[in-house]
């Protein structure tokens, strides 16, 4: 699935919950099932889009993953940056 496409329907997953702030949402162990599926699907989708690699291990967990996903896209954003 495109990543557009996955954005999309996060934003109507997140119009089905109208009374929880995005804190609510993000929350862990807090996010509706349905959003967290189209987040898994978003981040394949950039995973693909940007050669990145996930490590996952029942050890380190998703969340560490996350971050491990946040600093590979930005140190490619630093090196389009760089003159």
């Amino acid at each position: 699935m495109q990543a557009g496409a996955c954005f999309v329907r996060s934003q109507a997953e997140l119009g089905n919950e109208p009374s929880c702030s995005l804190a609510q949402l993000y929350a862990p162990n807090n996010m509706p099932e349905a959003l967290r599926k189209v987040h898994n699907q978003l981040d394949k989708a950039v995973d693909a889009a940007y050669g990145y690699k996930p490590v996952l291990s029942k050890a380190e967990g998703v969340k560490k993953d996350d971050a491990a996903r946040v600093t590979f896209l930005f140190e490619r954003y630093q090196k389009q940056l760089a003159p």
